[in-house]
């Protein structure tokens, strides 16, 4: 052999070697869980509604710093006992939805072509079992394999002929399941893992708009007509009333301070209410909004069981709306939801027919406070059909002593259909943002909800406690959310899911409810007066005076420091108390100085000089 040939050898047995070794595209965000803007949740991973499904979850599923294959973190899920099987398990967001959502930025899969999911397990037992669920739009794919006490690669190839719905690993023993380097790739073969290209595409939110230009696009549909507000008298309905000029919700002619969770498909957990129950009321909630349907079957609580409920409610102390929700039709193919396979008519009635069966025999509990009668009614059909419409009228007829309510994900397409007013009695909105808009999305929506409600009605909307846009609120973020809310026009809340994955961003949930109660006169009054501020354009107040105070709620927008100036025009201060923060505020005459984190609100007590 001449030393030409030796070198072409050499040569292709390199080039084998290096296609062997390739490194393909991940596919998965975050499969090494490295990344975790929540400090105790990784982006793009989460159990949907697990804290709900099993008594002490957030000890159960949780990362763990000192173990790891891939990097510094792993994710680990603990099986307390062979109950809890089947109901702990890691789940990846990247599916189709969350691919189309982030168009621009994450890479859609091809269909029609072989993908291999790889992962790095390992067990505290011998010979643990797993299971791995790759579902797609027309077929499951189920795996199972046993683990061991050492680190070793798990791969699993499929077939995508359609949209990737999502990828589940469930540890099927007592004991402990660890995993990490997960990889999911083009072929047949698992390549070495890389870490995907995508990771840190949900850490940062897009810049958030400026005051001024919030304010100029609300003053299109009318902003300044809320000083304007109506001097008319509060909407009798019974021991539960609307107040019009506080724009809140009466108990017994007081103010009810509205913050409630939600407690979807009540009756699966019916072992838990109690338990349930008196966690929300520990976590400062004053409302629970609770439907008992499944949409996809055929089951639900029956009246019996939901007035049960309604007792064990009223004995926490905690206020029920009831959410109309309806089973799926039973067909020769299996069940058929109604919602998006069958017209108008047809859904209206099933509404109606769900509503008669709960009103009458429910209306005159005390625990209840109202009925949420629908949940977000984007179809085109549904409102030229005027459905809205039609079912709180209907329910309306049933009860007129109840608040009667839909949740909206696109308002104005109602507002615009029944030319400048929506049916019911509050304006409820979806505001998710997190991590795909701007946190002012939030301000923009709130203060088209308050011009919406005519000045009149409560405005209140859905905060989010959910991951499914690729990861949490941070617990910060949380809180602007909730007080730029508060800003733009909103005097009550509900959080969706119930509970979050994140205990750090939970228990800040108490601590928002808990400030937002003490501060709730404050969100009631139409006594507003101006505020100046120099030194940034992105710091959103909002200042009440009663009686010789004034009441200044202030929020930074920018994940950055803030050096801020207020001037209280016309006003001179005599003391500043800085809420929740055991501090005072240094003043000259009648401006002050202030520092804000990112994302840090502040709520000025000012006593005035006179």
């Amino acid at each position: 052999m001449n030393k030409k040939s030796l070198i072409i050898i050499v040569i292709c047995v390199t080039f084998l070697f290096s296609l062997k070794n390739i490194k393909a595209e991940n596919f998965l965000p975050n499969g090494s869980f490295e990344v975790t803007t929540v400090p105790d949740m990784p982006d793009c991973w989460d159990q949907p509604f697990g804290p709900k499904e099993i008594k002490n979850w957030y000890s159960l599923w949780k990362i763990d710093e000192s173990i790891a294959f891939q990097g510094k973190k792993s994710l680990c899920i603990a099986v307390p006992s062979h109950s809890s099987i089947w109901k702990l398990y890691a789940q990846s967001w990247y599916q189709d939805w969350l691919i189309r959502l982030w168009k621009n930025k994450l890479k859609k899969l091809e269909k029609n072509q072989y993908y291999t999911l790889s992962m790095y397990l390992k067990s505290n037992k011998l010979k643990f079992p797993v299971s791995v669920i790759i579902r797609t739009a027309k077929k499951v794919y189920r795996f199972k394999t046993k683990v061991s006490f050492i680190w070793k690669r798990y791969f699993f190839t499929f077939y995508l002929n359609s949209q990737l719905k999502n990828v589940r690993i469930y540890p099927l023993g007592v004991g402990k399941l660890w995993i990490d380097a997960v990889k999911l790739e083009k072929g047949k073969e698992a390549t070495k893992f890389t870490p995907s290209p995508y990771n840190t595409y949900f850490v940062n939110l897009p810049k958030p708009k400026k005051v001024n230009e919030i304010e100029k696009e609300l003053a299109k549909l009318g902003w300044e007509e809320r000083f304007n507000y109506p001097k008319v008298k509060p909407k009798f309905l019974g021991n539960i009333n609307i107040d019009p000029i506080q724009r809140c919700i009466l108990v017994n002619g007081k103010p009810f301070f509205f913050f409630a969770a939600c407690f979807m498909r009540a009756h699966l957990y019916k072992k838990r209410w109690n338990e349930l129950l008196r966690m929300l009321k520990r976590y400062e909630y004053t409302a629970v909004i609770a439907s008992f349907a499944c949409s996809w079957n055929d089951s639900h609580a029956s009246t019996p069981e939901i007035r049960r409920f309604l007792n064990l409610a009223y004995r926490c102390g905690l206020k029920v709306v009831i959410w109309i929700q309806i089973n799926a039709v039973k067909t020769s193919n299996g069940f058929k939801r109604i919602r998006h396979n069958f017209p108008p008519r047809v859904i209206t009635e099933e509404y109606k027919k769900e509503i008669k069966r709960l009103i009458p025999p429910l209306k005159n509990h005390p625990a209840l406070l109202g009925w949420y009668l629908f949940d977000e009614p984007y179809e085109k059909e549904l409102i030229n059909y005027g459905f809205t419409k039609k079912i709180v009228d209907f329910a309306k007829s049933l009860d007129p002593c109840h608040f009667m309510y839909i949740n909206y994900g696109k308002l104005e397409k109602d507002y615009k259909f029944y030319n400048g007013k929506i049916p019911g009695d509050i304006v409820s909105r979806t505001q998710y943002p997190i991590p795909v808009y701007p946190i002012t999305y939030i301000a923009e929506q709130t203060g088209k909800e308050y011009i919406i409600g005519n000045f009149r009605k409560p405005v209140v909307l859905w905060l989010q406690l959910w991951s499914g846009k690729g990861r949490y609120p941070t617990p910060d973020e949380f809180t602007c959310m909730a007080y730029l809310a508060a800003i733009y026009g909103a005097t009550g809340f509900q959080t969706w899911p119930m509970m979050p994955g994140s205990k750090l961003l939970w228990d800040r949930v108490k601590v928002v409810i808990s400030e937002m109660k003490e501060i709730s006169s404050v969100l009631y009054s139409r006594n507003t007066i101006p505020v100046v501020i120099k030194g940034s354009d992105y710091i959103h107040t909002m200042a009440k005076k009663l009686g010789k105070k004034v009441y200044l709620l202030a929020v930074n927008t920018l994940n950055k420091k803030q050096d801020v100036t207020f001037v209280l025009p016309d006003l001179k201060i005599k003391k500043i108390n800085v809420k929740f923060e055991s501090r005072f505020c240094s003043f000259k005459d009648n401006l002050f100085n202030d520092v804000f984190k990112p994302y840090e609100r502040h709520v000025y007590e000012i006593d005035l000089g006179f």
